[in-house]
């Protein structure tokens, strides 16, 4: 029923088409005319071109991908759809078709039939970690933390030295690993392996220093949790006001009081200037500090009166 309306909906739209401009060629040469009319971003004209061709060579899926990629640029996203539709079935084994698709069903949200065409991909190119890092991070919006956690560590797998492209793919797979890690408070040998080797690779990362805090604490390293977050939030202003509550934690479990109020006050200070405004980089910080999993961890209400029974000598 949908592929028989984009139909419908493609046929109107190519109503409007007068076919190739000049006089008419042979099927390769109104291909060529196509491809040079959309070098010069005469979108409309080339997709007159490519739909002639198709209807010349209706077994050739390089037509049907071409006017595709046209439609895309006139806006008319579900013809172009149903074009890919169309390039995929004359020729599964073709890998742009696939890449394409993707990026529409994936601006429209259909993010299941993204990760299939994305399976697809890459199975057809396995040394390429990009389309691996594209359905992980499709998991991680998701919230399908573990789905994720699992694609992100394939991405690792890539050798970093294959090239500029490969190496920011890994890193990224990295940081996003470290989120999660911090977010599920993820405290097994394997997770421990990770934040080390993310913290190898980038030293001066603050969420490398974030998510090995939440560790320690998990771990009740308490000295090391303090340390990790306090470096955490010299390097990145995003993380400040999370690292100080961390730490004022960190310090009640020290029972060290006066320093956990320090803590508390800092923090304090940074959520009513920041943290309040629910800046989204700053909200979505929060999840690496997750995994320390305390119900009070960011109830402001709680923590205030904390902060006062504390300057009162309290707890």
């Amino acid at each position: 029923m949908y592929k028989n309306l984009i139909c419908l909906c493609l046929f109107s739209f190519l109503l409007v088409i007068t076919g190739c401009p000049g006089p008419r060629k042979n099927p390769g040469e109104i291909l060529q005319k196509g491809d040079s009319l959309f070098q010069e971003k005469k979108f409309k004209e080339s997709a007159e071109c490519y739909y002639e061709y198709t209807k010349l060579e209706p077994k050739d899926y390089k037509g049907f991908l071409a006017l595709g990629k046209s439609l895309i640029e006139l806006k008319k996203d579900d013809e172009a759809l149903f074009c890919f539709d169309k390039a995929v079935e004359l020729n599964p084994g073709e890998l742009e078709p696939y890449q394409q698709r993707v990026n529409i069903l994936e601006s429209k949200g259909l993010n299941e039939k993204a990760k299939q065409d994305l399976d697809k991909i890459i199975e057809l190119s396995p040394k390429d970690p990009m389309p691996v890092l594209r359905k992980g991070i499709i998991e991680f919006k998701d919230l399908d933390f573990e789905a994720a956690y699992k694609t992100f560590k394939d991405v690792i797998t890539f050798d970093m030295n294959a090239g500029e492209d490969q190496k920011e793919a890994v890193l990224f797979a990295y940081s996003k690993l470290l989120e999660i890690i911090g977010h599920e408070g993820k405290t097994d040998a394997e997770a421990l392996e990770i934040i080390k080797k993310a913290t190898e690779l980038m030293p001066d990362n603050s969420r490398c220093l974030a998510c090995m805090g939440v560790y320690n604490f998990k771990k009740q390293n308490w000295d090391e949790a303090i340390k990790n977050f306090d470096a955490a939030l010299k390097i990145d202003p995003v993380l400040e006001g999370y690292s100080y509550r961390a730490i004022s934690m960190a310090y009640l479990k020290k029972d060290d009081k006066e320093k956990a109020l320090k803590s508390l006050e800092k923090f304090i200070e940074y959520y009513d200037q920041q943290i309040k405004q629910e800046e989204s980089d700053i909200v979505l910080s929060a999840q690496i500090y997750a995994g320390i999993d305390d119900p009070s961890f960011l109830n402001i209400d709680k923590i205030r009166l904390e902060t006062e029974q504390l300057r009162e000598g309290g707890i």
